[in-house]
């Protein structure tokens, strides 16, 4: 099976989960108290070890487009290095993701390589989506992953059943987008360490995040 028919089953499958979360949610969600608020992104720290970060302003546009205000987007530098955060948080009865890579593709972009890697903070690690796409402006090496509640996830299809079964029972969590993308000239070898280091610092943080997001939640029982 081509690229181009992978992609093509992949959209396909998104979609198909997107119109039957929404079809759970209009048909479980309604006379039920299923709204749960998100967390303010922006209570991470602009600055993290030796990293200094930025905001990088998110319309309000793209907020409407997807479908919530709790966005957060900042590019973080360390010496000589840069690399860029971009998380998105919705309530699982107001989830409105899709794969990364969506968003790349297309235009004069090019996506070149495609797999995964293992990013590791702590005790704990993820295997990460990893892309990398060559476009007018040189190379974008791109990581992402998902949570739902307090499960860190790669898989897309599997967060989304996670949404799709915490509506039919009445108890939503909030979800996560994290994506960590480095742009430029670079070698890949460097692309790679430089989000390596700046996710083993970003991970802890955005775990607290998620912890605490939780604890709400169950407060809210």
């Amino acid at each position: 099976m081509d690229a181009a028919m992978k992609g093509r089953r992949a959209y396909i499958i998104s979609l198909a989960l997107l119109l039957i979360t929404t079809a759970t949610i209009m048909l479980y969600g309604r006379g039920r108290e299923m709204e749960l608020s998100v967390g303010n992104l922006e209570i991470l720290p602009l600055m993290i070890d030796d990293w200094v970060g930025e905001e990088i302003t998110v319309s309000d546009r793209d907020k409407r487009l997807l479908g919530t205000e709790n966005i957060l987007l900042r590019r973080y530098r360390k010496g000589r290095y840069t690399v860029n955060l971009y998380v998105l948080e919705c309530a699982s009865n107001r989830a409105s993701f899709h794969p990364p890579e969506y968003c790349y593709v297309g235009g004069r972009t090019e996506m070149i390589e495609k797999g995964f890697r293992v990013l590791r903070w702590g005790g704990e690690s993820i295997n990460a989506h990893r892309f990398l796409f060559m476009g007018p402006r040189g190379r974008s090496l791109v990581y992402y992953w998902y949570t739902f509640g307090e499960k860190i996830l790669s898989s897309y299809y599997r967060q989304q059943l996670y949404v799709i079964s915490s509506n039919i029972l009445g108890e939503p969590q909030s979800a996560l987008l994290i994506r960590i993308s480095v742009d430029g000239s670079f070698s890949t070898e460097i692309g790679d360490q430089i989000i390596s280091d700046f996710a083993s610092e970003i991970m802890p943080e955005i775990t607290r995040y998620i912890g605490l997001s939780a604890s709400g939640a169950k407060d809210k029982k």
